[in-house]
């Protein structure tokens, strides 16, 4: 039997009844803090071995050489990524209509989602399974899809297992559209997910293993602004999986 918990900011509502989560009860004056933390993060450690190499680099074996230029690689990257998640979190809390809905045809929009969130070319090694047919249009709150979705894309690229396919299942549920991402791995423990919307957290946590970045809450915050869910389940050992839905209506 599946175990779900619903995430930090949500009554613990079944996942059957999404649309009866409050609405706006995420946190994101502490997500905030959160990402300022993990920025101060990477800047330390560019800014560490930034001076090793330009003090000690005539000194330095070339493999050391090597290893601390791919430090500062994995820092300017991972500066770059956390101020991207900035800028759409202060694009989301400045939408003042986040629930306004638009028309798109799905599976195309699906597979944009997909290529933002760094699935790109590789999609085709995930397993898809939309339930509903592709070229059907839906009705729903794009702007907030847009921003969300992919962040649960990229977390699931970023933390599966190596040789693993990740699984994207899409279907319409309770008069909304429901995505589920599942990926094989370590994954997360309930303890741990409940305490991915404390600030300084997860910027520890995340280092050096599976489990979820940074982005799955900022995909909270995006999808309670408009009306949406957000649950992480535990079917079975080595995985993790996070479901979500939004508000959303089939095109007759």
């Amino acid at each position: 039997m599946l175990t779900s918990l619903a995430l930090r900011g949500f009554r613990p509502v079944p996942p059957a009844t999404p649309g009866t989560v409050d609405v706006g009860l995420a946190v994101p004056a502490d997500f905030q803090r959160q990402l300022a933390h993990e920025l101060k993060n990477h800047i330390a450690s560019l800014q560490s071995a930034s001076y090793l190499l330009s003090r000690h680099g005539s000194d330095l074996t070339a493999e050391r050489e090597r290893k601390w230029l791919a430090t500062c690689d994995r820092s300017i990257e991972a500066m770059r990524r956390v101020v991207e998640q900035v800028e759409q979190l202060e694009r989301a809390l400045g939408d003042e209509d986040p629930g306004m809905r638009e028309t798109v045809e799905l599976r195309p929009w699906l597979d944009a989602l997909a290529a933002r969130g760094g699935v790109g070319e590789e999609v085709a090694d995930w397993t898809w399974k939309v339930a509903e047919q592709p070229d059907e249009q839906w009705v729903l709150p794009r702007r907030a899809a847009d921003d969300a979705w992919p962040c649960l894309f990229a977390n699931a690229a970023r933390f599966a297992e190596a040789g693993t396919r990740p699984a994207l299942r899409v279907r319409g549920r309770d008069g909304g559209l429901e995505l589920e991402v599942e990926t094989v791995g370590a994954g997360l423990s309930v303890e741990e997910v409940a305490r991915l919307g404390e600030p300084f957290f997860q910027g520890q946590n995340a280092r050096g293993r599976g489990g979820a970045g940074l982005g799955v809450p900022l995909a909270l915050v995006l999808l309670t602004r408009c009306g949406g869910a957000l649950w992480h389940e535990r079917p079975a050992a080595e995985r993790t999986v996070f479901r979500s839905w939004i508000p959303a209506a089939r095109v007759p």
